[in-house]
């Protein structure tokens, strides 16, 4: 299936999420008409009611994604169970969800599709959440689409759960910062801006079609080297302690059965100890992406929850 040759309108699944913002944002800058599939029970900002139209549905519903596709080029697919440990709820969003997409994208000749998984597919140990979106992604191999599908490293940025989190446990506890494991693991932390950029960049892009990309930043950093960073960054000096794996993991799935919004789940211990490096070159080769760099980054996200009065 052969993608049109103009884009002029896109629409975004899960606009109201994190990352949806800035796409939405970046699209508008560019000119380019949205619309947005934002699910039922979440708000809808003021300011993604003004950047489009606003389809509230669920990516369960192939009605809502039908309606949501009416006069559209090309799809951003970011909707996803994040942070949930319900392994049905990860397999229903991020897996059928997905397929719903894919079979009513097909049905109306929608050929270019930009996908966001997620590098948690990489993983050695992989949750609920890492399977459904490795899933995912043999679905759209096995489709007629024109896809291009990213695979994210830590987004980091203003309203971005993970690296807030390290940030707020780097200066929540007087005198020490606790770590998973020994604090080794290689991270490749990536802007939320420089995310959302390339994947409204690479939707015309036809050297990204049916290609998957992973999707990092330019710096390869130890974990504990990125707690350095944050601590540097808000000018405090803290002794780091090694916790057991195994500790930080159980303690996860304690507070995954008795929290609703847990501070840390046992994905993200998966995550932050195993190693993610990422060889981000052919996507620099076929994008032109320029990654920010990493100390700069941090510091301006310090400095942006500071003034927010969020740290």
């Amino acid at each position: 299936m052969t993608a049109v040759s103009k884009v002029m309108h896109v629409l975004v699944t899960g606009g109201n999420g994190y990352v949806g913002k800035y796409v939405l944002a970046e699209l508008v800058r560019r000119r380019i008409q949205v619309t947005t599939l934002a699910h039922e029970d979440r708000p809808v900002p003021g300011e993604i009611k003004h950047a489009g139209r606003v389809v509230v549905g669920d990516i369960l519903q192939k009605e809502s994604i039908r309606f949501a596709l009416d006069g559209v080029d090309a799809v951003i697919h970011l909707a996803a169970a994040v942070r949930i440990s319900d392994a049905k709820r990860n397999f229903d969003v991020n897996l059928q969800g997905t397929r719903n997409l894919i079979d009513v994208c097909q049905e109306a000749r929608v050929g270019r599709v930009i996908f966001t998984s997620s590098v948690s597919v990489l993983k050695r140990k992989r949750g609920p959440y890492g399977e459904s979106k490795l899933q995912a992604e043999k679905l759209f191999e096995q489709s007629s689409l024109d896809y291009t599908i990213f695979r994210p490293e830590m987004i980091y940025g203003l309203e971005g759960k993970g690296i807030n989190n390290v940030i707020r446990y780097t200066l929540g506890f007087p005198f020490v910062i606790p770590l998973i494991g020994n604090g080794r693991w290689i991270r490749q932390p990536v802007s939320v801006n420089d995310v959302a950029r390339v994947l409204v960049e690479s939707i015309e892009n036809r050297r990204t079609f049916r290609k998957i990309y992973p999707l990092a930043g330019g710096d390869k950093v130890q974990f504990r080297e990125l707690v350095d960073m944050i601590a540097l960054a808000a000018g405090v000096r803290k002794v780091k302690i090694c916790l057991p794996v195994w500790l930080c993991y159980w303690s996860a799935v304690v507070m995954e059965r008795l929290l609703r919004n847990p501070p840390f789940t046992s994905e993200n211990v998966r995550s932050l100890s195993q190693n993610t490096e990422m060889d981000i070159s052919e996507m620099v080769q076929d994008t032109g992406f320029q990654p920010t760099s990493l100390s700069a980054g941090i510091n301006r996200l310090v400095g942006e929850m500071k003034e927010n009065g969020l740290i």
